[in-house]
């Protein structure tokens, strides 16, 4: 037995590093081996308690209350020609699990009503073989798949042992299989171990047939089989490799009969750290608590969830029972956690922003275009959209800064970003749909009466201003006797799906009058308490301009402007020359933003925050023509330059 208590002081400097890796894994930053390893050897309470709590933290970022729930039908039991020393159904082995051949369609809908009734996501069926070839055997299998398809009550899975060709995979994906559960089992040095009769390669290979017909993975291990903790450590390390999307940890039930019926049970708070492992090394995924947790954890069942659990298997597995569904169910409502959810699919964990680590950053190249999830060395800030786009493409739903103009890798950006929550910046939610993330900044002090607003990102191809905001963020360039409110993507669902306007079509820069969009009717409110701003400052790019240009939107704005701005901004990036950009002159002003005389159909932000909560406005544009990264820095150095002039 491995205990996880000890009598040795404990190190406070554990705590600290425990939590920046919380703050990583939030970031997107992968954890080393060593660093996995180290967790994985944490030995004092205190030291797992605390490796619990940062777990906890990014299950609840990324998954928030939500748990999936699934369950198992058994489609085929006994008699299974592998030799899988953990497993009461190998023929290997003298137990008294049940036997009997592939079950008809009746108690798979059984199954299905009664996983509907509980809420249950999906339901897999389980069979005792060593794999799936062609034939009459695979005919029946995609019958029960399809007709599962065809019921629509769960996300219909399977867990069916080896494929050993790729046709099987593609009639799999062809009658409707989502997700297919084929475990590691444990590492590649512990495998043989435990089984002899096929190979961990052989595994490998499965997932792979399976990925390439384009079907999830659901792909863990099981613990307490005599493994090391570098032995779990390389497993959650190989589910991460492969990219599985369910991370099932099964806990050793020792069942009599078996090589393993006399093994010593792991002590639950070695299983709880194992769990949080797990969540740190594969953040996005979904670790699902299977087999083995009621006679394994016993009265600490519900802490898995802390330990960063997101999903757990109900009802009885394949030759053991568990605690009736109902008490999970309770379990679940006690700790105000929800198994309610819409949907069936894995579009929360695509993680890729496809970035590459060329020398030049360069648009159509390595664009990053919103917000995402960072919260590193204790700076928070949540994601502003679901997507990123690179030469007019999708690149995934986690979109992750860029560490600047050198093209680093994005996880790299982050250690640029530390300190900023202690220096007083807070974070706010504008709307509460699940679809829409839309996200503020301000940072306030007592007794401060000058107030900065800065916002961007207001259309999906103007990508330099949330980029020239995130610089400005990480060097701290903001006046300390000043609150300041920050939007840096006012624009999410159109940065998402690569397009000008938001996902319903609205130019949200003209949408001020009368707001049709949600975005901007939750901006209008925002903040609740808000009073007048002694500056606004709105970032965009123009590319119709050969360099810099401005709208000062209110008389005293362009006064302030004589010199001190066209000065700061001469320095990084041309002046544009031209005196009919847009219809307008250079450096426009605009006397009455109430009116529409403009020539501008609609009201835009500037003239709206002119109109109700600014005298001094601007709206300071670049030249799209430019290279990103000279952009980024010209946009930045405008916004200093204003700021620098009314302070």
């Amino acid at each position: 037995m491995v205990s996880t208590m000890s009598s040795e002081v404990v190190d406070a400097t554990n705590s600290q590093r425990i939590r920046q890796f919380g703050h990583r894994a939030i970031a997107g930053e992968q954890l080393t081996r060593d660093e996995a390893l180290w967790l994985f050897g944490l030995e004092s309470s205190a030291d797992i308690l605390d490796l619990l709590s940062a777990a906890n933290r990014v299950r609840e970022h990324f998954k928030g209350n939500k748990i999936h729930l699934c369950s198992i039908v058994n489609a085929k039991a006994g008699g299974c020609s592998e030799n899988c020393k953990f497993c009461a159904q190998s023929t290997a082995y003298q137990g008294d699990s049940p036997r009997y051949g592939f079950i008809d369609r009746g108690p798979v809908k059984e199954a299905a009503n009664e996983a509907e009734r509980n809420g249950v996501t999906a339901v897999g069926l389980v069979a005792a073989w060593r794999g799936l070839k062609e034939g009459l055997v695979l005919d029946a299998v995609c019958d029960r798949i399809k007709e599962m398809a065809a019921d629509g009550k769960t996300r219909p899975d399977a867990s069916l042992g080896l494929i050993e060709s790729q046709a099987v995979a593609d009639r799999l994906k062809e009658a409707g299989l989502e997700c297919y559960g084929h475990n590691l089992e444990s590492s590649r040095n512990f495998f043989p171990n435990h089984c002899t009769t096929h190979t961990y390669e052989d595994r490998l290979q499965t997932i792979q047939y399976l990925k390439n017909a384009g079907i999830k993975i659901c792909s863990g291990g099981i613990i307490g089989m005599g493994e090391t903790r570098e032995d779990r450590c390389d497993l959650a390390l190989a589910v991460r490799e492969i990219g599985a999307h369910v991370v099932p940890i099964n806990i050793l039930n020792p069942i009599p009969g078996t090589p393993y019926e006399n093994n010593e049970p792991l002590p639950p708070f070695e299983i709880l750290k194992t769990i949080a492992c797990f969540r740190l090394i594969n953040p996005r995924k979904e670790i699902m608590i299977a087999g083995g947790r009621t006679v394994n954890l016993r009265d600490l069942q519900s802490m898995v969830f802390m330990a960063g659990a997101s999903a757990l298997m109900v009802g009885n597995y394949l030759t053991t029972l568990n605690q009736p569904v109902e008490k999970d169910l309770q379990m679940l409502k006690d700790l105000g956690l929800d198994s309610d959810w819409d949907h069936h699919g894995f579009d929360d964990q695509e993680t890729g922003c496809g970035c590459s680590t060329n020398a030049d950053l360069r648009d159509g190249e390595l664009v990053e275009a919103v917000w995402a999830h960072w919260w590193v060395d204790g700076y928070r800030i949540v994601d502003f959209g679901d997507g990123c786009v690179s030469g007019g493409a999708t690149l995934g739903t986690e979109s992750r800064w860029l560490s600047g103009a050198n093209g680093r890798d994005c996880a790299d950006s982050g250690r640029y970003l530390g300190g900023a929550q202690a220096k007083g910046w807070l974070i706010e939610k504008l709307t509460m749909r699940s679809d829409l993330v839309f996200h503020a900044l301000y940072r306030r002090f007592p007794q401060v009466e000058r107030r900065f607003y800065l916002s961007s990102g207001i259309h999906e191809d103007e990508t330099a201003g949330p980029l020239a905001i995130r610089a400005l963020l990480q060097q701290d360039d903001f006046h300390d006797d000043a609150e300041c409110w920050l939007l840096p993507c006012l624009n999410p669902t159109g940065f998402a799906k690569n397009r000008r306007e938001n996902v319903a079509g609205i130019d949200l820069n003209r949408d001020y009058r009368k707001p049709k969009s949600e975005e901007f009717r939750a901006h209008l409110a925002w903040p609740k308490d808000k009073r007048r701003l002694n500056c606004a400052v709105c970032l965009h790019e123009g590319w119709e301009a050969q360099g810099f240009y401005l709208y000062a939107v209110t008389p005293q704005a362009f006064d302030w402007v004589s010199g001190s701005i066209i000065a700061a901004v001469s320095r990084v990036f041309p002046i544009e020359a031209s005196n009919g950009t847009e219809g307008f002159p250079a450096l426009w002003r605009n006397y009455s933003p109430a009116s529409e005389s403009n020539g501008l159909s609609g009201v835009p932000e500037s003239l709206y925050l002119a109109q109700h909560h600014c005298g001094l406005g601007y709206t300071l544009e670049t030249s799209s023509d430019f290279p990103l990264d000279v952009r980024v820095n010209a946009l930045a150095a405008e916004v200093r330059a204003v700021w620098a002039s009314v302070a």
